[in-house]
């Protein structure tokens, strides 16, 4: 878990420095990627929940 939280922190030091870079008419498109990026995690996080769900 150690690993996955400097990943994160890796991640979101990227993210920052793209979107500092980010003009604004890129705004739409960003909040797009990022409304399915969020959809997506949380579709991983229900899948793990019913698997250890199922196992308990």
């Amino acid at each position: 878990f150690e690993l996955h939280a400097e990943r994160d922190h890796e991640h979101a030091e990227l993210s920052r420095r793209v979107l500092e870079r980010a003009l604004p008419e890129d705004e739409d498109g960003i909040v797009a990627a990022a409304e399915r990026a969020l959809r997506a995690n949380w579709e991983l996080l229900d899948g793990v929940e019913r698997f250890a769900g199922a196992r308990s």
